[in-house]
């Protein structure tokens, strides 16, 4: 294979296992395509630059660049097409997230893309658009297509000679590397040069899901507790700070853009953002009036999402049969001076929660069949039912048994118990409700 002259740049910080993941999985077929690699490491310890020399080793394409530790992300991003812009040893560059690769059928495409001399590539593995493969040079169009999904690091490949050099750097840095831009400071850089380029070309390629491989070590976005910050806030200020070319009616569909077709702002993200209480009543009210902006989620959608409790976030209707559930059991409990769980799986676990949650205490458990001596769930005893226990008519029996097996034993081992002192969420018998 021929040497397709494209540096591949990889800042990574702290995560020598992605890292090793890279080199054992991944480096060969950047490797097969000719590009040469680059680890920036701004790791606070060794271990990132061990495995990268020790891979070194045998691979003379790839390199290692320590850099401070301090540098914020986006000015990494900086430095490097500084970097590469004032030696020009190659025609592309290319900087991707440590934790994404890309499949064969991408680097073919790209090295295709290469030489026919495009200064800007777009690897997309999420084309909710049906964009296909396109060819651009009106540089509106680019930014109303592409900007939303150019935000992702490894999203965007230059060409060095036109889109690394002359450029003002000072300018950029005072512009956009303040708090309310710098996290997508790489975006206003791509279209910032595009705007003073006479000519210029780029191409979107269109690819699957499955061409972009994302590692299974990587936990979550770094700026995920800053989700509502970094897209509601720094995004929409980065686009309409950008040059006047741009028109407003497409910095406004952009700006939406990004929100849903990035899924970020969907509902489906929403609500998992609402469990783990990032999303919540506070954040609706800092953006209200703006969501129209930023999202096609109705506003009275995510006023409820906003403040249902985190735990209903996820499935609403499963959390309210649950707390309906719920109050069945308190009001059953009540009733008696004593109660047992029948049964000692997994519904009976699921009980125990209930009354500890609600504060209601229990007996412990019952089962048909004889215990062993030393079978216990948690600090409770199980016992084998006896009818001796419910003469009084103090003691009442939560069912924790399946469909199947409450029919069973209400039939057999409960048949000549009283209805009134059983509850199950199958059969609501008399005297229950």
């Amino acid at each position: 294979m021929k040497n397709a002259n494209v540096a591949l740049c990889i800042p990574t910080y702290n995560r020598p296992q992605i890292i090793q993941e890279f080199m054992e999985k991944h480096i060969g077929r950047y490797i097969k395509h000719g590009f040469e690699i680059f680890v920036y490491d701004s790791s606070e310890s060794p271990d990132t630059e061990v495995i990268v020399r020790k891979a070194m080793e045998h691979c003379d394409m790839l390199h290692f660049i320590k850099i401070d530790s301090a540098m914020h992300s986006n000015m990494k991003m900086y430095h490097i097409f500084k970097e590469f812009g004032s030696k020009q040893e190659y025609d592309y560059l290319w900087i991707c997230g440590d934790a994404v690769s890309w499949s064969e059928r991408v680097l073919e495409s790209v090295n295709s893309c290469i030489d026919q001399g495009y200064d800007m590539i777009i690897p997309n593995h999420h084309d909710v658009e049906k964009l296909g493969d396109k060819i651009y040079a009106d540089k509106n169009r680019f930014f109303l297509d592409c900007a939303w999904q150019m935000t992702l690091y490894g999203a965007t490949i230059v060409r060095v000679p036109t889109v690394l050099t002359d450029v003002d750097w000072p300018y950029l840095i005072e512009k956009y590397a303040v708090p309310d831009s710098i996290n997508l400071s790489h975006v206003a850089f791509y279209f910032e040069k595009i705007s003073v380029m006479e000519k210029w070309k780029a191409i979107h390629l269109s690819f699957a899901e499955s061409d972009i491989i994302v590692s299974p070590l990587k936990k979550a976005s770094g700026w995920k507790q800053e989700t509502f910050y970094v897209w509601c806030h720094c995004w929409p200020t980065m686009i309409n700070r950008l040059p006047g070319c741009y028109k407003n009616k497409n910095k406004k569909k952009v700006i939406r853009k990004n929100g849903v077709n990035s899924m970020i702002l969907s509902y489906s993200n929403l609500k998992t953002l609402r469990a783990e209480n990032i999303f919540n009543s506070s954040v609706y009210r800092q953006y209200r009036g703006k969501w129209h902006s930023l999202t096609t989620v109705p506003v009275l959608s995510l006023w409820f999402l906003s403040v249902i409790p985190q735990e209903a976030a996820l499935d609403f209707w499963r959390y309210i049969k649950t707390m309906w559930l719920k109050a069945k059991i308190k009001r059953f409990c009540h009733r008696f001076e004593c109660v047992y769980i029948y049964g000692a799986g997994v519904k009976a676990k699921r009980y125990t929660r209930y009354l500890e949650e609600m504060g209601l205490e229990f007996e412990g458990y019952m089962i048909s069949g004889e215990p062993k001596k030393t079978e216990t769930t948690g600090q409770y005893e199980i016992i084998r039912f006896s009818p001796d226990i419910l003469a009084d008519g103090k003691t009442g029996i939560l069912l924790a048994l399946n469909k199947e097996n409450t029919k069973e034993v209400i039939n057999s081992t409960l048949r000549k118990v009283k209805n009134r002192i059983i509850f199950s969420e199958f059969l609501l018998w008399r005297g229950f409700l």
